[in-house]
């Protein structure tokens, strides 16, 4: 009998313990999984707290319908009828520049229908097909990419709102080859924007149908934190909560840890799918290298203020999914999610509740403001973007340290040099948000492809 070990119970170690443990039940092969999560619960940042009828999310909100990865396994989980769709009526996002709202649709003639950038910075979007593709010339930064394809207002504008919302990060820095690679996918294969985003609207207007309208967010009616609950479940007793390593050696052909409580653990094969700090630590005894890699990823920290209103609150239309800040603006907000609106039931009848992230890469000294600090902030921001005819009647701060992982330029090398010197201890893998993917989906993802290569490096071959 062989043991895998996974630590840390996030989205992505929760994916690679049922991977193993699953096709270790299906194939019957000898092999025992246990799973090591130091906190008292799984889930890591994936929490959803309910209070009065409030539904807090305190980190992923859904996730997108063209994530078919986590749909399917949403499915296989047997959730179908828990899968609630975002209201379609929500699917205008807005832009606060200029010391206003402007409203973003999903459909690309928006950029040139939109207030939000000047008649110049639209007829530089029109030129955008005939911009000829820079190839195979290495990584640069998403703004620098979307300068060269769409001009720098547009750039600059856009791409530091879009940045700010998924990364809580720095445009200028962030790499378009990790941060953004769908967009470096479609000048590589369409050497346009805009001509791919034309083949991408044909070919989905002939896919096969998929749960929820293209595109939509999805998300369980219960909230974000059933992803860890449902899996859990599955797993059942290869999850072991409350059990923090202390160290993590290489013993033999395999590998011995211990935890906090003093026990030693003998593994033959191990799935580190911690934060990139708590994997530098166990990594730095065996392979110090890569531990330093890990220890100067950036990562930008975030506070979420919840704030509950009076429906009637709002002096302009508080419709939508929510808004995002320009850089340069007078906002110190990173931007606001209505959550009641794009999915309903989420507050009483007659409230609104809305999230408010402020901090990020640019701005991380404000998560260190007291509680009442931030919500007068987010209440101030909220006052200048949409106005406010009464203050919130209640209010929950939650922060994130660290938060997110900066995939900043040239992170796709750094992730390869942990690759490599992992490559040298046989059976020894790292999964989890600050290598290839920051959201749900990707990490769901990214945790089932890792229990595939440790399956293969355990000796047994997995047929699915």
């Amino acid at each position: 009998m062989k043991t895998a070990v996974v630590i840390g119970a996030g989205a992505s170690g929760l994916s690679a313990a049922l991977g193993l443990r699953e096709t270790a039940q299906r194939e019957g092969l000898p092999l025992g999984v246990r799973l090591l999560e130091a906190a008292g619960r799984p889930g890591g940042k994936l929490e959803t707290e309910v209070v009065d009828g409030y539904q807090i999310e305190w980190a992923a909100q859904g996730w997108t319908g063209s994530a078919h990865y986590a749909t399917e396994m949403a499915l296989r989980l047997g959730l179908e009828e828990e899968l609630c769709v975002a209201n379609p009526a929500a699917s205008t996002r807005y832009i606060f520049r200029g010391g206003r709202l402007h409203p973003i649709s999903p459909n690309p003639v928006s950029l040139v229908t939109t207030g939000v950038l000047s008649l110049p910075g639209k007829l530089r979007i029109l030129a955008e097909p005939w911009i000829p593709p820079r190839l195979g010339e290495g990584d640069e930064s998403v703004e620098s990419f979307a300068e060269r394809r769409m001009g720098g207002e547009a750039a600059r504008v856009l791409m530091s709102a879009v940045m700010g919302g998924i990364f809580a990060g720095d445009s200028r820095k962030l790499s378009i080859t990790s941060a953004f690679p769908q967009m470096r996918r479609m000048e590589t294969e369409h050497g346009s924007l805009v001509r791919a985003a034309l083949a991408l609207m044909k070919s989905r207007r002939s896919a096969p149908p998929r749960p929820g309208p293209r595109g939509a967010m999805l998300c369980f009616r219960s909230g974000m934190e059933r992803w860890a609950t449902a899996l859990a479940a599955r797993l059942g007793d290869s999850l072991e909560t409350g059990r923090a390593v202390k160290s993590l050696l290489a013993e033999g052909a395999g590998y011995r840890l211990e935890t906090e409580s003093g026990e030693d653990v003998r593994a033959d094969a191990v799935v580190i799918a911690t934060d990139a700090p708590r994997a530098a630590e166990l990594l730095a005894p065996m392979e110090p290298g890569a531990a330093e890699v890990l220890r100067l990823l950036p990562s930008a920290p975030v506070a979420v203020v919840a704030l509950a209103f009076p429906q009637g609150a709002f002096k302009r239309s508080a419709d939508g999914y929510g808004f995002l800040v320009s850089r340069g603006e007078k906002l110190r907000v990173l931007g606001a999610l209505w959550e009641t609106n794009v999915f309903p039931g989420r507050a009483p009848e007659g409230h609104a509740l809305l999230r408010v992230m402020i901090g990020g890469a640019n701005a991380p000294e404000r998560v260190d403001l007291d509680d009442e600090a931030l919500v007068r902030m987010a209440v101030e921001d909220l006052e200048r973007s949409v106005g406010l005819s009464a203050p919130p009647s209640r209010s929950w701060v939650r922060r994130h340290r660290p938060a997110i992982t900066q995939y900043n330029v040239g992170h796709a090398e750094r992730c390869a040099e942990v690759d490599r010197a992992l490559a040298g201890r046989p059976g020894l893998f790292a999964t989890g948000s600050a290598y290839r993917g920051v959201s749900v989906a990707a990490c769901l993802e990214d945790g089932l492809s890792t229990a595939g290569r440790a399956l293969k490096a355990l000796g047994f071959a997995k047929s699915s």
